[in-house]
C-alpha cells in the first residue's frame, strides 16, 4: 500500500501551488500571471509572519512568553481546521477522480490516505509559517534551549494532523449523511454551514472570560491567552512540551496524532466505495408531467439560475458565504462581551480601535466574494450561455445580483448586532454603515474584473476555480489590502487625520466600483473563452 500512496501522491502534487504551471507554462501570459500570483502568495505569506511576529513580541514584553507555543499551536489547529473543513470532502470524495481510479488495482484506504496527504503538505507550509516567525522572536528574546527549537519546527509536522483528521472527518461524515438525500447538494450545504457555525460559536464561548469588569488591555490578554487549553487541548499539551523541554511528552503527541489519523482514514476507506457509489447514483421520477409555464424577463430568469448554480455546489456556498456568516457571528459575539465586559466599548477607545472596526467588518465581505468564480464555474457549459438571446450586460448583472443576494442581509445583520453591542456615536454609525457597503459594491466589480481578465474554464474539479483561481487570489490580495491598510491607518494617525479616513475610504470605494463596473460593461462575453 505504502508504494500506491506514494504514486498517487506523486501524481496529485506534481502541479502543487502551480509551479509546473510557472515553470513550463507555453503560454506567456498564462504562465506570467502564475508566477504573479505565487508571487502574491508569498507577499500573504510575509505579512502573516509579521503579524505573529508582532503578536509574539507583544507577549514577550508583557511577560507571557512561555504562553507562545501554546498560542501558535491553537492558531495553527482553527486555521487548518477551518481551511480542510471546507474541502476534506470535495478533495477526499472527488468523484471525477473516482471514476478514473476505481478501475485500478488501487486499496481505497490508500486513495484516501493520499488524497489527505495533498492537503497535508500545504497546511504543514501554513503551520510552519506560523511557528517560525513565533520561534525566532522567542530565540531573539528569551534565549530558550535547543530542545526549544527543534520541538517548535516539529511542530509543523505535527501540529496539523489533528485538526486535519477532525475536518475530514467532518467532511466524511456530512458526505456520507447526505449520500442517500435526494437534494445532495442542499444538505451538504447546511450540514457543513451548521457545523461550521458550531465551530465559531463555540470558539467564542470558551474563549470569553468572566470576571472582567475591571480589566484593561494587560490583563484582558493575559486572561484570554490562560483559556486556551480548554478550547483547544492539543495546544495545551503542545505548550508544556515546548516549554518544559519534555522531548518525550512530544513524541507521546506525534504518536497520538499518527493514531488517530491512522483510524479515522481506515474507517473511511473501509467505506470510500460506499459513500462515492452512492453520491454518483442519481434518482429519477418517472410521474413527471408539464406544468402551467411562467413567463418571466429576462434578467429573472437568468437571476434564477444563478441561483440555482449557486445553490447545486456545496464548495461555491462555503467559500462565498463564510465571510458574512463570521461577521454576523462577530456581532453577536460582541454582544455577549458587552455583557461579560461592561467597559469593552471604553477598552476599545483606549486601544484606539473603535475607527478601525468599520474596516474589520469590511474585510469579510472582501475576502471572497462570488464574483470572482461565478464565470469561471460556468466551465465546459460556457458555450450555452453565450448562445442566449440575451445582453451580455443581464448575464454581468444577474452574477452581481447574486452576490448583493449573498452579502447585504449579513451586512445589515451584522452592522446591527455590532451597533447595539458598542453604541457608537451618529458619526460612527453612519461610517459602520456605509464603510462595509461601500466595500461590498467594491469587492463584487472587483472580483467582476479579475474573473473577466483571468477566466479559468477548463478545470476538473470546483475547488480549482473557487479555491485555486488566479481571479480568486487577486481579488482576495487587493480585498485585503483595501481593507487592511486603511484599519491600520485609522489606529496609528492622528485623530485628526483619521477623523477623514472612512470618508475618503468610502469615496474612492465608489469611484472605483463604478469605474471596474463600466469597466466590466465593455468586455464581449462572446470572445471570451
Amino acid at each position: 500500500m505504502l508504494r500506491q500512496i506514494k504514486l498517487l501522491l506523486r501524481v496529485q502534487t506534481c502541479n502543487l501551488f502551480g509551479i509546473n504551471e510557472a515553470r513550463y507554462g507555453k503560454r506567456g501570459k498564462q504562465r506570467g500571471a502564475r508566477i504573479a500570483l505565487m508571487f502574491a502568495m508569498a507577499l500573504v505569506t510575509l505579512v502573516l509572519c509579521g503579524y505573529v511576529a508582532g503578536l509574539c513580541y507583544a507577549l514577550c514584553v508583557i511577560g507571557a512568553g512561555e504562553s507562545i507555543p501554546m498560542l501558535l499551536a491553537l492558531v495553527t489547529g482553527v486555521v487548518v481546521l477551518m481551511l480542510t473543513m471546507f474541502r476534506a470532502g470535495p478533495v477526499i470524495f472527488d468523484l471525477h477522480s473516482y471514476e478514473q481510479l476505481i478501475s485500478l488495482p488501487l486499496r481505497p484506504t490508500a486513495i484516501v490516505i493520499s488524497r489527505f496527504l495533498r492537503m497535508y503538505l500545504s497546511n504543514a507550509a501554513m503551520a510552519l509559517a506560523v511557528l517560525l516567525p513565533g520561534m525566532i522572536v522567542v530565540v531573539a528574546m528569551l534565549h530558550p534551549g535547543a530542545a526549544y527549537c527543534v520541538m517548535m519546527l516539529l511542530g509543523a509536522l505535527v501540529l496539523p494532523l489533528i485538526p486535519m483528521t477532525i475536518a475530514m472527518l467532518l467532511g466524511a461524515l456530512v458526505y456520507a449523511i447526505s449520500a442517500r438525500m435526494r437534494r445532495r447538494s442542499l444538505a451538504v450545504i447546511v450540514l457543513t454551514l451548521l457545523m461550521t457555525l458550531l465551530l465559531i460559536a463555540g470558539a467564542m464561548l470558551l474563549s470569553t472570560v468572566d470576571d472582567m469588569d475591571d480589566a484593561r488591555v494587560l490583563g484582558l490578554i493575559t486572561a484570554l491567552v490562560n483559556r486556551i487549553g480548554s478550547f483547544y487541548p492539543p495546544a495545551q499539551w503542545f505548550g508544556r512540551c515546548v516549554a518544559g523541554g519534555s522531548i518525550s511528552g512530544f513524541l507521546a503527541l506525534a504518536a497520538g496524532s499518527l493514531a488517530f489519523f491512522a483510524l479515522v482514514a481506515s474507517v473511511i476507506g473501509a467505506n470510500f466505495h460506499r459513500i462515492c457509489a452512492a453520491l454518483s447514483t442519481r434518482a429519477t421520477r418517472g410521474h413527471y408531467a408539464m406544468s402551467a409555464q411562467r413567463q418571466s424577463t429576462a434578467f429573472a430568469a437568468l437571476y434564477r439560475r444563478e441561483l440555482r448554480r449557486y445553490a447545486a455546489s456545496p464548495v461555491y456556498v462555503m467559500n462565498t458565504l463564510i465571510g458574512g456568516l463570521i461577521a454576523v457571528l462577530m456581532g453577536v459575539g460582541a454582544l455577549v462581551a458587552m455583557r461579560r465586559v461592561p467597559l469593552l466599548p471604553e477598552l476599545f477607545s483606549e486601544m484606539g480601535a473603535l475607527p478601525a472596526i468599520p474596516f474589520v467588518v469590511a474585510f469579510m465581505f472582501v475576502i471572497a466574494p462570488s464574483t470572482s468564480c461565478s464565470i469561471s464555474l460556468e466551465g465546459r457549459q460556457w458555450w450555452q450561455i453565450k448562445c442566449l438571446p440575451v445582453s451580455d450586460r443581464q448575464i454581468l448583472d444577474a452574477k452581481f445580483a447574486l452576490y448583493l443576494t449573498l452579502t447585504l442581509p449579513c451586512w445589515a445583520a451584522a452592522v446591527l448586532l455590532l451597533a447595539a453591542a458598542l453604541r457608537p456615536s451618529g458619526v460612527e454609525l453612519m461610517w459602520l454603515l456605509l464603510v462595509p457597503l461601500c466595500y461590498i459594491l467594491f469587492s463584487g466589480a472587483l472580483g467582476m474584473r479579475m474573473n473577466l481578465a483571468l477566466p479559468s474554464f477548463n478545470w476538473e474539479n470546483e475547488n480549482q476555480p473557487v479555491k485555486q483561481s488566479r481571479a480568486v487570489g487577486f481579488t482576495m490580495l487587493l480585498g485585503f489590502a483595501a481593507s487592511a491598510l486603511p484599519a491600520a491607518g485609522a489606529i496609528v494617525l492622528p485623530e485628526e487625520v483619521g477623523r477623514w479616513l472612512p470618508a475618503v475610504a468610502a469615496v474612492a470605494l465608489l469611484a472605483g466600483a463604478l469605474l471596474l463596473y463600466r469597466s466590466c460593461m465593455r468586455v464581449r462575453l462572446r470572445e471570451l473563452n
